[in-house]
């Protein structure tokens, strides 16, 4: 299959619906339907996932069998033909099937992408995992500390609230609010510290973190609209919002 028909597959199942890590569990469920098997009971000419014992997977494409089943050639994960005994190739064997076969060779962000260019509504919690798909451009200033701003705006994205709730609305204008508060205390430091002359390079220091914190609001003012109603990451139902 090429690989826009495996895309399609997996559109079909309605991965391009849940998170990364939904995804990957409803691929190893859709796999875990069907019956596993021990190296003694493989096929020649199928193709087979290999979950170890300690939760590894592979993909095994069995080629031929010895009469006894002491060995068989194998590619494994689509590497080169190679033959294998009982030995070290301990685990279960789940056929892959058609539907199998395609998610397993495919990147949720592949999927995404692939539904995003379909015209496919995509979830806001699974946007957010791929903030880079759905924003044309986010300032490069926002970059901080060796981190791109594409990537400071997904780690926002992805902080948790009370209770594990999605980040909403009312978390980014309390993370204004917050520095704004951290700039009136170092303000006053500095004008105590001043009078009493008791630090050494305090002007330098304070100026700073004050900085920090204004570039901070900055980037959390770019970011409120896009959680807001309306918004590309606005998740309905959050507290706040």
């Amino acid at each position: 299959m090429t690989a826009t028909e495996n895309l399609d597959i997996a559109i079909r199942l309605g991965f391009h619906t849940m998170i990364k890590e939904e995804y990957f569990k409803a691929g190893r469920a859709l796999l875990e339907t069907f019956p596993a098997r021990s190296f003694t009971e493989v096929e020649a000419g199928k193709v087979y996932c290999l979950k170890r014992s300690y939760g590894a997977m592979q993909h095994v494409a069995v080629h031929t069998l010895t009469p006894k089943r002491a060995w068989i050639t194998a590619s494994i994960d689509e590497g080169l033909p190679r033959r294998y005994c009982q030995g070290n190739m301990h685990g279960e064997y789940f056929e892959l099937t058609r539907d199998c076969a395609a998610v397993a060779k495919l990147t949720h962000e592949e999927m995404i992408r692939h539904a995003v260019d379909r015209g496919l509504d995509v979830p806001p919690r699974v946007r957010r995992q791929y903030p880079a798909i759905f924003l044309a451009d986010v300032p490069e200033r926002f970059g901080i500390n060796g981190q791109s701003a594409i990537e400071r705006v997904r780690g926002a994205l992805s902080q948790r609230g009370i209770n594990h709730r999605y980040m909403g609305r009312h978390d980014v204008i309390a993370w204004i609010n917050e520095a704004h508060d951290c700039i009136s205390v170092w303000r006053n430091k500095h004008a105590c510290e001043a009078e009493k002359k008791t630090r050494f390079n305090t002007d330098k220091d304070c100026a700073r973190l004050i900085l920090g914190h204004w570039h901070d609001i900055d980037f959390y003012r770019w970011l409120l609209p896009h959680v807001s109603e309306g918004g590309v990451f606005f998740i309905p139902g959050i507290i706040g919002n």
